[in-house]
């Protein structure tokens, strides 16, 4: 068994500690019980739960419905009403547009174009909030799907280096992906503009995040 931060190979992540100076990772937590899997990932799951505030949003478990294994990344507005007719009668409180909506050109793909974050005028040829609408009048919050760390190696960012993190004093990339480093105030400036006030010029009520590399 092992475990502890990230390291420097597969998560780009060093400190360096000088003579007489003194580094302190973060706390571990860990248990041991008569039982099995489930018996120990319930003790844990209990630690966590009796520590960790949430807020009230959190204290239930919602049901939402996430549509990117019926579009893989192609999120087109019509299929995405379909859908929404599908599942309007589950009860459901979110309904989540994954990656792709942002796709700007029709001869690449979603994951090579990842952080610019305009919506698809193609995709969504009557506008994103004409989709969003229809979601909220099925009586579903709408959700929308970031990345905001990564740029897809089509996107312009990803030739802007003086953005990005690096390592050894070249651009940290995992396969097409390099990542914004958010130390520049630049950058908490363009995430700013282009995912919250995103999220708040377009009302949007959840926001999935996922940090594939």
């Amino acid at each position: 068994m092992d475990g502890g931060l990230a390291d420097r190979e597969f998560g780009g992540w060093l400190k360096t500690v000088r003579p007489g100076e003194v580094f302190y990772g973060p706390e571990a937590i860990l248990t041991a019980c008569r039982g099995g899997l489930d018996e120990a990932s319930q003790r844990l799951i209990s630690y966590t739960r009796d520590r960790v505030r949430q807020p009230d949003s959190e204290k239930d478990l919602p049901v939402l419905f996430n549509e990117y294994c019926t579009t893989w990344g192609v999120p087109q507005e019509d299929q995405i009403r379909r859908i929404v007719d599908a599942v309007r009668p589950l009860g459901l409180r979110y309904f989540v547009i994954d990656a792709g909506w942002y796709l700007e050109d029709k001869t690449k793909d979603w994951w090579d174009t990842t952080g610019s974050w305009n919506p698809s005028p193609f995709l969504f040829s009557r506008g994103l909030d004409d989709t969003l609408n229809y979601i909220r009048e099925a009586g579903i919050r709408p959700g929308i799907w970031f990345e905001p760390e990564s740029v897809g190696i089509a996107n312009p960012l990803f030739t802007k280096t003086e953005w990005l993190l690096h390592r050894d004093g070249v651009p940290l990339q995992t396969g097409k992906r390099r990542y914004l480093d958010f130390r520049l105030p630049e950058v908490r400036a363009y995430v700013r503009e282009k995912v919250i006030r995103f999220l708040a010029d377009h009302r949007i009520d959840y926001i999935k995040v996922d940090y594939n590399d």
